[in-house]
Formats: structure tokens, sequence, C-alpha cells
């Protein structure tokens, strides 16, 4: 992981993720915002978290302190995906889940591809407001997400708790919270999986599992090829009656779904 675009950038010309190291860098920086724990990084920007929040980092495997952050939550604030990121089958945590993304992502037509959520990455997501299956956990309070596409990316949940009392994402952003706006996006080749989920409640949708505010908008946005397999029975998008489409759970009616198409042929051929 590498912080150096946050270290060197700034808010007015916006921070730039350069390559797959920046990225990882930036989901850590996001979801250390406001939970007590740290973010040390060495001369070269290279990171290692004080994982439990404890401030000791002598239990943290690779350590050594040179200087700290304590991350951010980008409120107004734009982050600009500079090239693809190819994520080679990673194990992804999602941006945005203890904490929350407040600001303003920017894909400018780029890709973010090739990923898995687990059951054992999910479960650092678990907080008293749901648990998430997705490349953004929560976005909240103005966030923004644009022109980004999202490919072959699988989403597994599995023994699920039943008596967890809040719900559980599955989507390509998660959940909105409060005026947010997710635009000119694209979610190709997505899988969701569910095994063992028991009596939990899964909100499974396209681009949002959740829009709680009537401002909150996903437009122009369109999807091919996302599968869901529900303890063994396979549904294809247009079987996905009970998904809620784009916007899985629609707490405020008035949130706004526009201009959003189900693609039926490869848009990638």
């Amino acid at each position: 992981m590498s912080i150096g675009w946050y270290i060197n950038g700034n808010a007015r010309d916006g921070y730039k993720l350069s390559d797959v190291y920046d990225f990882a860098g930036f989901t850590y920086v996001v979801n250390c915002a406001g939970t007590g724990k740290t973010i040390y990084y060495d001369p070269n920007y290279m990171v290692i978290v004080d994982t439990d929040g404890d401030g000791d980092m002598s239990d943290e495997a690779g350590y050594d302190e040179f200087n700290q952050i304590a991350g951010e939550k980008f409120p107004k604030k734009k982050v600009l995906l500079e090239a693809d990121i190819d994520l080679n089958g990673k194990d992804w945590l999602p941006i945005g889940v203890s904490s929350s993304f407040q600001g303003y992502f920017e894909g400018q037509g780029h890709t973010v591809s090739n990923f898995t959520v687990s059951p054992a990455k999910a479960a650092h997501t678990s907080t008293s407001t749901g648990q998430y299956y997705s490349l953004f956990g929560v976005i909240a309070h103005g966030a923004e997400i644009r022109e980004l596409t999202v490919t072959d990316a699988t989403f597994r949940v599995d023994n699920l708790e039943s008596h967890l009392a809040a719900p559980t994402y599955v989507s390509v952003f998660g959940a909105q919270v409060g005026h947010c706006v997710i635009s000119d996006c694209n979610a190709y080749n997505i899988s969701a999986e569910l095994v063992n989920t028991g009596t939990g409640t899964v909100m499974v949708g396209y681009m949002a599992a959740n829009m709680d505010t009537a401002t909150s908008s996903i437009e122009n946005c369109s999807v091919y090829q996302f599968t869901l397999k529900d303890n063994g029975i396979e549904y294809k998008q247009h079987e996905l009656k009970f998904v809620g489409s784009f916007g899985a759970s629609v707490t405020d009616p008035a949130s706004r779904v526009v201009g959003c198409e189900v693609l039926t042929s490869d848009p990638l051929a």
C-alpha cells in the first residue's frame, strides 16, 4: 500500500490514484477515519496500519515508525482514478466500512476489476448499521461516484449470523446514506453468491443496496451479467425481480434511478 498520493496531494487539484498500491492505500485512509486506528508510513510512503487501534505498533508485522496519519473521509474533496486497476483476484476490504467515503470519486472512465469480497473480509465490515459485500461499503453525506466501471467481481456471503440485527448489503457501491449520487458507472460480470444466510436480512442491488434519502440518485448507469446464486439456485439478471434493480432497498421513495439500463449484449466484446 502507498499513500504518497495523499501526503503529496492536495484537495484543490484532487488526490490522484495511479496504481493498485495507491488504490489499496486509499482504502485504508478512508477506513481508518474516525476509528482510532492509525496509519504509519515510511519515507517511501508505504504504509502499515495499527489494526487493533491500541496505539502499540510493536505487534504489527514489518513495523518501522516514522510518520502517521489518522485517516480521512474526504468530505467535498476529489479523488481521481488515473489508471485501470486490476486487483488480481484479491480478497477486497470495501472502501468505507467502519467509516464512510464522503467525497467525489472520479473514475475518469477507468476500470476496477478482478476481485472478491469474502466472509473473511466482510467480518471486518460488521457495524451496528450492517455488513457490506461491495467495492465501496458506505458512501455518505454528499458523496458522488462518477465514470467508473467495475468488472469481474464476486461477492460471497456465507454462514450469515441469523441473529445479526442489521442487514447485509450486497452491491457494487454498498449503501447510500444521505444525499449521494452514482452517475455514469457500469457493473459488468458481477456475481453475488449467498450460502447459509439463515434468517438474516440480505439486500442485493446492482449499483447500491440501499438509498435512504430523497436527494440520492443513480443516474445513467448500466449493468451486464449480474448473477445471483442463492443456496445453489442461480438467478440471471432478468430474473432478479425481488432485488430492486439498481438500488435494492429504497428507504425514501423519492430517491431517483434515472437513465439506467440492463444491457443484453456484452459491452466489452
